[in-house]
Formats: C-alpha cells, structure tokens, sequence
C-alpha cells in the first residue's frame, strides 16, 4: 500500500511507503490525505522515512495540505530521513513551515506536550 495510516491515542500517523514521492503519486495522496482530515482528526504525523526522495511536486502538496489542515484547527508534523529532512530543511527552507523530526517517537512525544 503507497499510503496508510494508524491512530495512536488521539495522533494519526500516515505512512508514506515510497522510496520516491513524486508527481505521480500526489493527487492519490491528496486524496488519501484529504479522508484523515475530514475524519477529525486534530493531531497528524505524516511519516516520510521511507522515503529517499521528495520532489518540489510533492513537497508542495505537503503545503497545500498543511493549509487545509490549519483550517480544520488541526497539528501536523513530519517524520523524515536525515536525507529527506536535508531537502526540506536546508534546500526549499520549509522547515520554517513544517514541524520536521529525524524519529517517529520524537513527534509523538511532541504532541504529547500540547
């Protein structure tokens, strides 16, 4: 499965089970994406270590759900390879716009403090 997601306590967490995100898999993952939101959902992990490459298409996609989800009142945090979180962070500096963590206990315990 490309995308799949589990709650833990009150966070749900997608899976993006990708080596590659790119344009060919956005709109499926907007779409995916799209569900947990309008399931209510108030806190979201999206879990990209998996992933060994994210294009500028993806990556926008991220944003436009980020927008979406702030609408909903909704917390969203990403979980990525130091590789990933190297082209997030340092190349496209969107690390200003998301929440970005090496591990998936780490976000996890972020959340917990709010």
């Amino acid at each position: 499965m490309m995308f799949e997601n589990v709650i833990k306590d009150d966070i749900t967490i997608v899976s993006v089970n990708l080596k590659k995100a790119t344009l060919e898999n956005t709109e499926k993952f907007r779409e995916y994406l799209g569900k947990v939101i309008d399931g209510g959902t108030k806190k979201i992990i999206i879990d990209l270590s998996a992933c060994d490459f994210v294009d500028s298409t993806f990556l926008g996609t991220l944003v436009i759900c980020l927008k979406a989800i702030d609408i909903t009142g909704a917390k969203l945090k990403l979980v990525c390879n130091e590789k990933v979180a190297f082209i997030i962070c340092e190349i496209t500096r969107l690390s200003s716009v998301f929440k970005v963590h090496n591990h998936l206990e780490e976000a996890i315990e972020e959340f917990g403090k709010i």
